[in-house]
């Protein structure tokens, strides 16, 4: 490799690391919701925003957000998620 093709990549590496700062990721737009006891899955009002109880609850238990189910804790739902 000589000196050129170092430079080259180098100006390469610097524009991409660039961008890759520039860009932010997809998952900021992440709400995580927190499951409030022992309850079914796929109801809203048992998902909210505060791991001890509270906060908002989400407009669907589909799709895009992340849903965290505590130690400890049993999940069932009513209907079948595909």
């Amino acid at each position: 490799m000589n000196r050129a093709q170092l430079i080259l990549i180098l100006a390469l590496l610097t524009v991409v690391a660039f961008l890759s700062a520039a860009i932010p990721p997809a998952c900021t737009a992440w709400t995580f919701y927190y499951a409030q006891g022992n309850l079914a899955s796929d109801l809203t009002s048992n998902w909210k925003t505060s791991r001890t109880g509270g906060g908002a609850a989400p407009a669907n238990v589909t799709r895009g957000d992340v849903f965290v189910s505590q130690y400890g804790r049993t999940r069932n739902t009513s209907a079948i998620r595909t």
